[in-house]
């Protein structure tokens, strides 16, 4: 269990819950999870750099190595997220779906990444879970 999923009911009204999915550089694995989405970007950067080291047991994640991004579940694009606004716009959704993905990565629609595609549409249906 995340470490975060323990805040779910503490957080304010200007937070929003979404579920996050990193996937490594060779897209042979990827972790998950559910996390609390401040107002501010630096402050979710941080947030979520000590999910994922949390997460794998380590403190070396270069989270500037990562390209992040939120899934548009109306048209299953992926927007990526620069700035507060952006960020904040995430909070609209009803099903939050936050994604990283190494910088490196080649890629013009989320079903070019297998691994990814199946987290989504698995997550997409059992949202709760």
């Amino acid at each position: 269990m995340t470490k975060n999923i323990n805040n779910m009911n503490k957080h304010n009204s200007n937070e929003s819950i979404g579920k996050y999915f990193v996937l490594n550089k060779t897209q042979s694995g990827y972790i998950q999870g559910w996390i609390t989405i401040g107002n501010t970007l630096k402050r979710f950067l941080k947030d979520l750099k000590e999910e994922v080291e949390y997460e794998l047991d380590s403190e070396n994640v270069f989270i500037e190595k990562y390209s992040m991004f939120f899934i548009d579940i109306h048209n299953n694009t992926l927007i990526e997220i620069t700035d507060d606004k952006t960020l904040n716009s995430t909070k609209r959704n009803d099903k939050i779906f936050i994604v990283l993905l190494d910088k490196l990565m080649k890629f013009s629609k989320i079903e070019d990444i297998p691994l990814l595609y199946k987290w989504y549409i698995d997550n997409l249906a059992n949202y709760e879970s």
